[in-house]
């Protein structure tokens, strides 16, 4: 089985669980680069169907890949609000939205989740949890094919974003999903 077919029964549940909602859900990925966070949006996007963003591909077309980190942190900001603004626009047309930008801390969820229920949304917060020798596998390998809209991520970036990374809880106001690999 490969790292693909075992993301598909994760996939699987999240559509049906979010399809079991009355109205529009805020789907949020949560997980460290690398544990399949686009890949899961991308499915999201096709089988809810839902409104895709992922701030990732907007950051890299927009502005390259190399920026110095205020300039960095300043413009996510910029294109995460323009996101959420579109994405409360889908909600009130009552269309699913999967928001695939990381969401590292628990701050960042709890403000979505509220985001989300102020815009008349179910929250939704999933988790891809993956072992670091997974991550390290997988970027290894977006790193040497190098699709559009992905940054190179070498493992010493991967130890700085694991200091960073807050993982998730239950009681962060939105129901949690993992999707273990």
């Amino acid at each position: 089985m490969t790292d693909d077919d075992a993301l598909a029964p994760g996939a699987h549940d999240v559509v049906e669980r979010v399809r079991a909602t009355a109205g529009p859900s805020v789907v949020l990925l949560c997980g460290l680069t690398g544990s399949g966070k686009t890949h899961l949006a991308h499915t999201l996007e096709r089988d809810l169907p839902a409104l895709r963003f992922t701030v990732d591909e907007w950051m890299i077309a927009l502005f390259g890949e190399h920026l110095p980190r205020e300039a960095h942190d300043q413009r996510l900001a910029q294109l995460t609000a323009i996101a959420w603004d579109t994405a409360e626009r889908a909600l009130v047309l009552g269309v699913h939205v999967v928001l695939d930008w990381g969401f590292w801390s628990r701050a960042a969820r709890e403000a979505g989740a509220e985001r989300a229920r102020a815009a008349g949304a179910t929250p939704w917060l999933v988790y891809l949890e993956a072992p670091r020798s997974v991550l390290e596998r997988r970027l290894a390998a977006r790193n040497a094919e190098r699709p559009s809209g992905s940054y190179l991520v070498t493992s010493d970036m991967l130890d700085l974003f694991e200091t960073w990374f807050e993982p998730p809880s239950d009681d962060e106001g939105a129901a949690l999903i993992r999707v273990t690999h």
